[in-house]
């Protein structure tokens, strides 16, 4: 403590002095601005119980820094072309890289997407729970996994019956919607701030024939649910001439592959065309890896160092993606092209739901394996 010449002790001045590190207001500000004018999306899942956005699969802090030094240089080349009094308080000095993190993680709630491996929640919850919690839940896991290594079985023994089919009649077709491709796509700096435009890939790959298609279309033309999944399946059904028993698998989701009106369109495919019988089993959750995933990873691969500006391109880029085999089929999709199942729907339902003949609601979760035959057009066998 320190005394004055009267005795008395004098004010504490310990914190009361400036910091000669402290990064200016309006450098602050300029790093701030860079980072919220990046283009962001909530979550897909965890959208209700998290407000966290997320920047491009394609940045990251590194790719993020170097794009805020061009920022710089060019902002402060404007402000020399245009005024040769340069002030101090005009200049846009970059803040270091160790800052500009901070400043990343303090301001928007922001993170990188990152698409990760279809992980199992109940075998991830399983393996992480105690022992006590592990006895308790054994028969639920056992069951699980049973279904997960069945679904897998019957999936070889349609292969292997198909195959030795002479006739050819039948064939095993796995179904899956792509991650969505975003369009422009690049490595050139100015398209990170652009906003994107959501293309949409629905395959179709014959464990058969080996040959694969791809529906295509962008969020302009329709969204990513049951009847736009619907309308590609039927329309594949259609045009597929050479077959008259399909059996499909593909995972349960329920928005896209596992609802009512997936039934309807299957309906009225063995009502309206060729189809004598469609069986459709879904995958155990958590383990729907599938032949058609390797679609998607070749068209994946083969854009990585593409830049596409135009959903067309994307169609273009699919179509020569395959290199060793017969190139998919690209189907472009437009919405005069989507069937509104909603309104067929409502002339194949007793009440708001389907109904077994027992008049019991159906479960649509509950249900792994769907048969539609053309010798009873009105039922689902399951």
């Amino acid at each position: 403590m320190k005394k004055n010449d009267s005795g008395i002790v004098s004010p504490d001045k310990r914190g009361k002095g400036t910091c000669s590190r402290k990064i200016p207001d309006f450098i602050e500000k300029h790093a701030r601005d860079h980072i919220l004018s990046m283009p962001k999306v909530g979550s897909h899942y965890c959208r209700k119980s998290s407000n966290k956005l997320y920047l491009s699969s394609q940045l990251n802090l590194e790719k993020l820094y170097r794009l805020y030094l061009e920022k710089c240089n060019e902002d402060n080349k404007k402000i020399t072309e245009n005024n040769t009094k340069l002030l101090l308080q005009d200049r846009k000095l970059p803040v270091s890289k160790s800052a500009y993190k901070v400043f990343f993680y303090l301001y928007g709630n922001l993170s990188f997407h990152k698409p990760k491996k279809d992980q199992c929640v109940t075998c991830n919850r399983y393996k992480t729970s105690s022992e006590v919690e592990k006895t308790e839940e054994k028969e639920k896991q056992d069951l699980h996994v049973f279904n997960k290594n069945r679904a897998r079985e019957i999936k070889q023994e349609e292969v292997k019956k198909c195959t030795d089919n002479v006739q050819n009649e039948r064939t095993v077709l796995n179904m899956d919607l792509q991650a969505v491709l975003e369009c422009p796509n690049g490595e050139v700096p100015p398209i990170f701030y652009k906003r994107k435009l959501a293309v949409y890939n629905f395959t179709i790959f014959d464990l058969i024939s080996k040959e694969g298609t791809c529906c295509m279309w962008d969020e302009t033309e329709g969204n990513r649910g049951s009847t736009e999944i619907a309308t590609c399946i039927f329309n594949y059904i259609n045009c597929r001439k050479d077959v008259l028993e399909f059996f499909l698998m593909s995972d349960s989701c329920g928005g896209q592959n596992l609802n009512q009106f997936i039934s309807t369109a299957f309906l009225y495919a063995v009502k309206m065309t060729h189809a004598k019988k469609i069986e459709h089993v879904y995958y155990e959750t958590g383990h729907s890896q599938m032949e058609g995933d390797s679609l998607h990873s070749v068209i994946e691969i083969t854009a990585k160092n593409i830049q596409v500006n135009t959903p067309s391109e994307w169609q273009l880029i699919c179509q020569l993606a395959r290199k060793t085999h017969k190139p998919y089929n690209v189907v472009p999709m437009t919405h005069n092209s989507f069937i509104n199942w909603t309104s067929v729907a409502e002339e194949n339902k007793k009440k708001a739901r389907y109904e077994t003949v027992d008049g019991e609601v159906v479960e649509w979760r509950k249900i792994k394996w769907f048969l539609y035959q053309k010798d009873h057009p009105e039922s689902i066998f399951f």
